[in-house]
């Protein structure tokens, strides 16, 4: 009774655990494990992550360090005797700079880090969509060709026979002959081409290069539902890394104006006069920069849509097709169950109908992509 039990415990436990998380403990690829395998073993994201971790400590120091900055003048000390010193107001001017701009650039230069490591994340995951995909349509290409050249086998030793019992002609034979070649010389084709694939998608995700699956898994449902064009837009505008940091930068050019003007008598040193007049220039510079990005991210978010709103009408059709192909396949199969169609034609109808299937599988996934690839480019970007 107890080993009854404890068995349907363990049953229960499988039952309710999601089928990706139980291909994670067996030789089986999917999407999930190939991008965390890519947050791990990343040397160009961990890079960038002690970068980021660099330049959040240099905004820290420069925080602290700004709080004891004195702009009005200085102490020193002399015999014992504390004497006060007074900066003029060209020296006021650059010490309030370093006490109130300089820890906002250094804020800046973390917050570029911090934009760059998830642009380059994103940019990783997309060319990892892509070689996953490369890799699962090789996998299933090879057991296609598998079964082919299985079929290619069979009917050849068929054709022996039938030869043999003067059934056939040899030419029929001959041919027979011919397509199982074609068909062995397809699947090591098809092999050879899994090999190289799955080389490069090691190489990417910094595996050894000996390292092989029995199985790569497709994606079974929608990345995220397709939203209007007005929601990415508004998105990209708010959270694009080149609209923030160009914001950025004209708020601290400004500051920088404001600073200076606080200090209308160091106007009269050549230098902060010539260092004033160049800031203006480059406070418009910088807003026609602004307007720039948003022009070029809005035509980019356009393209962007336009691809994802395709690919979703494309998967929309292919499954209707599905149905249908589902359907006809299991008429199939009842007719060779009434031994109305030969194995062979069964065969046949199996692998179309596998082939089938295999393009389902990479038109989701290749809409899901166009998909990711649309939130990221109106998110951070890539």
């Amino acid at each position: 009774m107890k080993k009854l039990t404890a068995l349907l415990i363990i049953t229960a436990i499988l039952l309710s655990t999601p089928s990706y998380l139980l291909a994670e403990n067996e030789n089986v690829l999917t999407w999930q494990k190939a991008y965390t395998l890519l947050n791990k073993n990343s040397s160009v994201l961990s890079d960038l992550s002690e970068a980021e971790q660099e330049r959040r400590k240099q905004y820290e120091e420069a925080s602290a360090e700004a709080k004891n900055i004195d702009t009005k003048g200085r102490t020193i000390n002399i015999l014992g005797n504390e004497i006060r010193i007074g900066y003029d107001e060209a020296t006021q001017m650059l010490m309030t700079q370093q006490k109130e701009l300089y820890p906002e650039q250094m804020r800046f230069y973390w917050n570029v880090s911090q934009d760059t490591l998830k642009r380059t994340a994103n940019s990783l995951v997309i060319s990892l969509r892509s070689l996953y995909l490369g890799m699962y349509n090789a996998h299933i290409n090879v057991k296609i060709k598998e079964r082919k050249y299985e079929i290619a086998r069979n009917l050849n030793d068929q054709n022996k026979l039938r030869l043999e019992k003067g059934m056939i002609s040899e030419l029929d034979a001959l041919e027979s002959a011919y397509n199982l070649d074609r068909a062995k010389a397809e699947l090591e084709a098809a092999k050879r081409n899994r090999e190289n694939i799955l080389r490069s998608l090691n190489l990417f995700l910094n595996q050894e290069i000996s390292t092989d699956y029995d199985d790569i898994m497709p994606e079974s449902q929608y990345y995220t539902s397709l939203r209007g064009f007005d929601y990415y837009l508004e998105r990209a505008l708010t959270y694009r890394a080149e609209i923030k940091q160009a914001e950025k930068q004209l708020v601290l050019l400004k500051k920088k104006k404001d600073i200076m003007e606080r200090f209308p008598l160091s106007m009269n040193t050549i230098s902060i006069r010539k260092d004033y007049n160049n800031l203006l220039l480059d406070i418009e510079i910088q807003e026609a920069k602004l307007e720039q990005a948003m022009i070029d991210i809005e035509a980019e978010v356009k393209e962007a849509y336009v691809e994802a709103a395709s690919a979703v009408k494309n998967m929309e059709n292919m499954k209707k097709l599905f149905e249908i192909q589902k359907s006809n396949i299991e008429k199939i199969r009842k007719m060779y169950e009434k031994g109305m169609i030969s194995k062979t034609a069964l065969d046949q109808a199996e692998i179309s109908y596998q082939e089938f299937c295999s393009s389902y599988d990479m038109t989701l996934f290749d809409c899901n992509t166009k998909l990711m690839k649309l939130i990221f480019i109106s998110g951070t970007g890539i």
